[in-house]
């Protein structure tokens, strides 16, 4: 079975991304806030645009460890506010302090995560893995109820209901991009990473 990577190299999938400001399925939370990107997946000549979004655990881990690999930069702000905090510099402190209550702190804590999601590029293969569970989801079930019972939501919930049909814009979507067959490879034939 072939990896997302392989995938990716096989079919030419390429991806740009830019930060935006919300993503209409999903409610941020003022203590685990979200950061949203907008992100254009092509593979040949087709291509569309998706709302991605990723939690700022996500963008903490980022910011702290740096990926210097890829040519980012840790920030060197959150990773000064960590050591103050107990943490390494590398890895954030555990327990009820972080992220800091204070409000001076904590300013400067979501100032360095803002900065950070700008400079975040969610993983090409964070991506497709993340699109490919919804799609197989959403294809798997044959019917919202059926849905809604697998990933545990109530059958007469509207929010479930609109996860449901944000799954099948969402499938329509890679199909048009990829093809039915190519989709249905990276959904099912595909190895998660």
């Amino acid at each position: 079975m072939q990896s997302v990577s392989d995938f990716i190299a096989k079919h030419g999938v390429t991806m740009q991304c830019e930060p935006t400001t919300h993503n209409e399925f999903i409610e941020d939370s003022p203590t685990a806030p979200c950061f949203h990107y907008r992100l254009t997946i092509k593979c040949g000549d087709r291509s569309h645009a998706f709302t991605y979004s990723v939690g700022c655990g996500i963008v903490e881990r980022f910011a702290l460890a740096g990926d210097l690999s890829a040519g980012k930069h840790p920030c060197m702000e959150l990773r000064a506010l960590a050591r103050e905090y107990g943490g390494s510099g590398k890895r954030a402190p555990f327990g009820n302090q972080w992220p800091p209550r204070n409000i001076t702190d904590r300013g400067r804590y979501d100032g360095a995560m803002c900065r950070a999601a700008r400079r975040y590029v969610p993983p090409l293969t964070d991506v497709l893995d993340c699109l490919a569970d919804d799609c197989a989801g959403y294809e798997n079930a044959r019917c919202f109820e059926d849905f809604a019972r697998e990933y545990g939501y109530d059958t007469d919930s509207r929010k479930a209901e609109r996860i449901y049909r944000a799954c099948g814009a969402q499938h329509q979507a890679l199909e048009s991009v990829f093809g039915r067959t190519v989709l249905h490879e990276l959904m099912f034939e595909t190895e998660r990473e």
